[in-house]
């Protein structure tokens, strides 16, 4: 079907299948011609989802030389009150980036306070700091859907130069201090985390302690801020010192960091072990280091019968590699109530070649304890079995060996496969 014919019949065929079937034929076909573009930028109107759908479409893969008449067209539709058509048209011009930047740039001064806020959300996607000067008098604005907006976006693409009109906001008006605060957070820097660990100290508004102790953690760049946080911890709410915890090693974590916990908040971690929250949870059991004091044993041993995967295998490391002797002797209590499964004995294995060799004897009695009494007995033989043909652990053969003088025939006759030597 020749071009004319298919944009005759997509403006005009009262079949939706139809203006479909054209809609898709121009895309596949005429996508470099100009007026296919405008037809495809009207065809954002059409009663048709399907036809909709295509000209969306259309409209964010046309090529580099049409893109800026596509936003141009399709920026039109950012002031209608349909809201349909005008998240499609926000879709699109999100989706052309910065060469719908100037086009949208004067409807930042639209008369309608909704069109400049939607103009404004655009932007704040798809720009850079280089709209700051555009954006920055919208904290002034008359309507306050608009003032948050403009938060928002200064805080997307990081300007500093905003900061201090920023903060004048934040003094002046209590509602939107969640927003200001995420923004500075967004923007780092010094200035803005010095501010955000003054406001720290300042607030009891335990939700509004909660958004800068999660601002803080977005941009930071240095572990002092972990440091500042665990500093300010033994003074605030049980329920901040979790968050704060969290905070402080998951910047520890990101940066590749080591954080070292105070001695005097060790309980806050015994309090987040306890939690559900898997993040809390976590950052528990890391602030207490990878070498464990007899004092964590029994929150340890709470995590370790939870279904928490990745947590057993670092606990279990740290037990068997760095662990004194002494404190590993009270893993016994662990075997002696019964808790050995498979992902346990897999963390054995997966720690055996960096465990000393006085912390591998008390394992090894645990295990063959176990097996004495029929607990997991299988699952303890092929644990053996890893450590004697895979590790070639002469020191398990050589335990295994002395226990078969020692035990019953049944026993004896059950491990003597693995003793056998080729």
């Amino acid at each position: 079907m020749e071009f004319n014919e298919l944009i005759d019949r997509f403006q005009n065929d009262s079949i939706s299948e139809n203006r479909r079937q054209a809609a898709y034929d121009l895309m596949e076909n005429y996508m470099d011609n100009e007026i296919c573009i405008t037809a495809f930028a009207k065809g954002l109107l059409d009663s048709d989802a399907g036809v909709r759908d295509i000209c969306q479409r259309a409209l964010i893969e046309v090529p580099d030389n049409l893109r800026k008449k596509a936003a141009s067209l399709v920026a039109v539709y950012i002031a209608m009150q349909d809201i349909v058509v005008r998240n499609l048209a926000g879709d699109i011009l999100i989706k052309l980036g910065n060469d719908a930047v100037d086009i949208l740039l004067p409807y930042l001064k639209d008369e309608d306070q909704d069109v400049r806020r939607f103009t404004c959300d655009i932007l704040g996607l798809i720009a850079d700091k280089s709209i700051a000067n555009y954006i920055i008098p919208l904290l002034e604005d008359r309507d306050r859907n608009v003032q948050i907006s403009a938060v928002e976006t200064l805080g997307n693409i990081k300007a500093e130069e905003a900061l201090d009109q920023i903060i004048m906001l934040y003094e002046a008006f209590d509602e939107i201090r969640p927003t200001i605060i995420e923004s500075i957070g967004k923007i780092g820097g010094e200035n803005a985390e010095s501010y955000l660990l003054e406001k720290l100290d300042e607030e009891s508004n335990q939700f509004l302690q909660a958004t800068i102790i999660d601002a803080l953690a977005f941009n930071a760049k240095d572990i002092e801020i972990s440091y500042k946080l665990l500093g300010k911890m033994k003074d605030a709410h049980p329920e901040i010192q979790k968050l704060m915890l969290m905070t402080a090693f998951a910047i520890s974590f990101r940066l590749e960091d080591t954080l070292i916990m105070p001695d005097e908040l060790r309980y806050v971690a015994y309090k987040a072990i306890l939690e559900n929250d898997i993040n809390i949870k976590t950052a528990g059991v890391l602030s207490l280091g990878e070498k464990y004091r007899e004092e964590d044993l029994e929150s340890l041993f709470i995590v370790l019968r939870q279904n928490e995967p990745e947590l057993h295998q670092l606990i279990t490391y740290n037990l068997l590699v760095n662990s004194e002797v002494n404190l590993l002797q009270n893993i016994t209590e662990l075997f002696e109530s019964g808790f050995l499964n498979m992902n346990f004995l897999e963390n054995i294995i997966f720690a055996w070649k960096d465990t000393p060799k006085e912390n591998k004897e008390i394992v090894i009695d645990n295990l063959l304890n176990s097996f004495e009494q029929t607990i997991e007995e299988e699952s303890i033989y092929d644990t053996f079995d890893v450590l004697i043909t895979q590790y070639k652990d002469s020191f398990v053969y050589d335990k295994l060996h002395q226990y078969t003088l020692e035990t019953s025939e049944e026993n004896k006759q059950k491990l003597q496969p693995l003793l056998k030597t080729e």
